[in-house]
């Protein structure tokens, strides 16, 4: 349990790190951000996997 909790937290650092890359405002992350802002806070606080549908 305690390596999926480290990977889930690597996976969120690397996420965090795409994001500060992108412009809030636009594409995917902008409808993910505006349509679910909590969720995506989760998502990059690693409390939450992304859902890629």
């Amino acid at each position: 349990m305690h390596q999926q909790a480290d990977e889930v937290g690597v996976f969120a650092q690397y996420l965090r790190d795409l994001v500060a890359r992108l412009d809030p405002g636009r594409g995917w992350y902008g409808v993910f951000a505006r349509r679910d802002p909590v969720g995506m806070r989760s998502c990059l606080d690693g409390v939450e996997i992304p859902p890629w549908d």
